[in-house]
């Protein structure tokens, strides 16, 4: 389980929680439409137009101090540039997806309570 801090996006934004509030409702619509696109993608085995969402992803992610989900969308990222083994594609994927579910999750927290 991937520990995220509110803290860290704060700090980054100087304190300001309607700014901060605005980055993680843009992060979690964002990246749930890329996160949906990556699936297809993968689904279609176009695992280098994979990658570049991943890439996308991985800079507004590491920006915000997720560097869980950053680390993981670079680790995508790099194996999409390889000969592409599907299978363990989709296990990055998976591992991804349920990394990044648990980031959403947070957000949707945070927006409902302390940045409400």
């Amino acid at each position: 389980m991937a520990i995220f801090d509110l803290n860290k996006v704060l700090s980054i934004v100087d304190n300001d929680r309607g700014m901060a509030k605005t980055l993680l409702e843009m992060t979690l619509e964002l990246g749930s439409a890329d996160m949906i696109e990556m699936r297809r993608l993968a689904s279609q085995q176009e695992f280098v137009a994979a990658g570049k969402v991943a890439h996308k992803l991985k800079s507004s992610t590491a920006t915000l101090g997720f560097h869980d989900v950053s680390d993981l969308m670079k680790d995508l990222e790099h194996f999409s540039k390889t000969e592409v083994d599907h299978i363990i594609f989709e296990e990055k994927l998976n591992n991804l997806e349920s990394v990044t579910n648990e980031l959403f999750e947070f957000i949707r927290q945070a927006l409902a309570s302390e940045l409400k």
